[in-house]
């Protein structure tokens, strides 16, 4: 008889894996019927959409940033005015106010 209680388990011993597993996953499922879980993860899933949108357009304003700089860097400056004079041709009062913010700016800053 004293072999069987030495075989036998004691009351002390931690639950098994499989035991423990079936508890936390009881308890994360308790959580997540919790309304307010409920509100905070859509809360999150919704920001995170928003942040992957915010990352394309951001994304795609850089490479329409770099393609303008590079046709920039690629004119030369015979180009630049001839733009700029055909854009006087065609909108003479932008122009002629242009050049006045134009003087007024390099007025004041050599002034002082």
């Amino acid at each position: 008889m004293a072999k069987r209680a030495a075989k036998s388990k004691p009351a002390t011993e931690s639950p098994s894996p499989r035991t423990e597993r079936g508890v936390f996953e009881k308890l994360g499922e308790r959580i997540d019927a919790i309304p307010e879980v409920q509100a905070a993860e859509a809360a999150v899933r919704t920001a995170r959409e928003e942040l992957e949108k915010a990352q394309a357009l951001c994304q795609k304003v850089r490479e329409q940033a770099s393609a303008t700089i590079d046709d920039a860097r690629e004119q030369s400056l015979g180009d630049w005015v001839d733009a700029s004079l055909e854009a006087v041709r065609k909108h003479p009062a932008a122009g002629v106010s242009l050049a006045f913010a134009a003087g007024m700016f390099l007025g004041r800053l050599l002034r002082k």
